[in-house]
């Protein structure tokens, strides 16, 4: 995470946001009809990279984050999402345990978080070695509740640094500039550790999580066929009516409408690999299940606001677009 940039951007396609995103590899599922538009901010000063994300509607996000020590906190209260199956709170601190991956639901109309990511070596810088203990023990925690004024103090210093890169993007290339981001966030990342009680959120119950284990294992290895409900019934050895109300907790929403949408965001990836007039529509929408492809093209359209003939027009136009 040496390099230092900065970038502003807004996207109304969930693939584009995700290969935008520096250093991270994450894949975004929608999960809500319609076409949102999203922002993300990013800048690095080689030793902390901070983001600044918006996404809209509902949407399942999984993947890796940076290398290195990965904070989120929610840049707007108003924010819902649901992390490793936790719901958080507008005080919150996400913590990525260490080999951790990421594990996100947004649920609001639009969701903004800020995203920090030290090295290791300039956390460390900041404690001695008994408090380092102290950080280490914190750190394998999933979620901190914060006092108000600090989570106030961490999103007034995120939005602030973005602010006055809007002004003057140039600012970034001053080492003094660069020094201040990096003292002011790592004093008060490390003094939020130390402050904290570190006290546990409440634990998931056993059974669920086994169920959830359960049900992300099937899935990921059932990628190129179409998972009915009685699948997971079968490879979770749970009831339907068990499926239905912890679906409808994580998600908002049945196991059969969560896995068409999951089948259409897979169709999508797909189209987005190939140019316009090198492989049909059809093809890859039978793969995951679809036959009728009237009705498929028309619930393709409802969920993503767009045709899938022009997914691939669109993608054709991205790619030739693209600056290294």
């Amino acid at each position: 995470m040496s390099e230092k940039f900065y970038s502003s951007r807004s996207f109304t396609d969930f693939d584009e946001f995700s290969e935008n995103l520096h250093h991270w590899n994450i894949t975004i599922t929608q999960l809500q009809t319609g076409k949102f538009s999203n922002v993300l901010q990013q800048l690095s000063t080689g030793n902390i990279q901070l983001a600044f994300a918006s996404f809209g509607g509902v949407t399942q996000q999984v993947g890796e984050p940076p290398t290195g020590k990965t904070i989120v906190l929610l840049a707007d209260p108003s924010t819902q999402l649901v992390w490793r199956k936790k719901k958080v709170e507008d005080n919150s601190l996400l913590l990525f345990p260490n080999n951790s991956e990421l594990d996100v639901l947004t649920r609001g109309y639009q969701n903004s978080v800020f995203t920090l990511t030290f090295t290791e070596d300039a956390l460390l810088s900041q404690f001695t070695e008994k408090e380092y203990e102290t950080y280490q023990q914190l750190s394998e925690e999933e979620l901190l509740n914060l006092p108000d004024n600090h989570i106030r103090m961490l999103r007034k210093h995120c939005r602030g640094y973005f602010q006055t890169l809007e002004r003057d993007p140039e600012i970034l290339s001053s080492q003094l500039f660069q020094k201040i981001i990096e003292d002011e966030l790592l004093s008060l990342i490390s003094s939020t550790f130390l402050s904290t009680s570190g006290s546990s959120q409440q634990k998931s119950n056993a059974s669920s999580a086994r169920i959830w284990l359960d049900i992300e294992n099937f899935l990921e290895h059932s990628i190129d066929i179409p998972v009915k409900v009685r699948d997971l019934c079968q490879a979770t050895t749970v009831s339907e009516r068990t499926l239905l109300r912890l679906f409808h907790e994580r998600f908002g929403m049945s196991p059969k409408t969560y896995l068409t949408w999951n089948r259409f965001n897979r169709v999508r990836r797909e189209l987005n690999k190939y140019e316009e007039g090198r492989v049909k529509v059809s093809d890859i929408a039978n793969t995951y299940g679809f036959w009728h492809m009237g009705k498929f093209a028309a619930d393709y359209r409802r969920l993503f606001d767009e045709l899938p003939s022009e997914t691939l027009k669109k993608r054709l136009s991205y790619r030739h677009n693209i600056h290294p």
